[in-house]
């Protein structure tokens, strides 16, 4: 009877031991989502959250992750009621001349049916693309990106992920 005791409170604590296990780029993520939250970027957080809950369907966080979209949506909704609502005409905000954005670009083309095979691709392997068209001297090229990020860990993180999947990409800087 004691040793059937002693199994079972070791099998319940080796459950509820691993039921707080995060791998380390759940953690990275989920972190990255409470901080845009705690900046007031509402729609980045939501985007992070959505890109969290189609990589990691089996993750222990999703719960967590789903609310915190929720919040996210419901703090956008709300922005948007404001501005609606709002008359007054609006104030000149700061612009920062000086930001920049990592750009992970995973091919370009002069050929659009190409870019959109790429871009289908990514999609089918659980990455988010856009194709961005660009004229340069009399010629029409097709870029496809993967990612737009502010730091550039994150942008790192993306291109080791699509290199993983056989993917070749370059970060691109571009200052706004």
């Amino acid at each position: 009877m004691n040793h059937r005791f002693f199994i079972l409170v070791l099998a319940a604590f080796l459950v509820i031991a691993d039921a707080g296990a995060l791998n380390q780029n759940e953690k990275i993520s989920l972190q990255e989502i409470e901080e845009a939250i705690l900046r007031g970027e509402y729609e980045t957080a939501r985007y992070e959250c959505d890109l969290f809950l189609r990589k990691y369907k089996r993750s222990r966080a999703r719960r967590k992750v789903k609310k915190l979209r929720d919040a996210a949506s419901k703090k956008i909704k709300g922005q948007h009621e404001k501005e609606a609502v709002d008359y007054r005409p609006e104030k000149k905000e700061y612009v920062d001349y000086g930001s920049v954005y990592y750009i992970v670009q995973v091919g370009a083309f002069a050929n659009y049916g190409n870019a959109k095979q790429l871009k289908s691709s990514l999609i089918r392997k659980g990455f988010d693309a856009i194709i961005v068209k660009v004229r340069r001297a009399r010629n029409t090229f097709y870029r496809v990106r993967a990612g737009k990020f502010r730091y550039l860990g994150n942008a790192k993180r993306l291109s080791v992920d699509l290199n993983g999947k056989g993917y070749t990409c370059e970060i691109i800087e571009e200052k706004t």
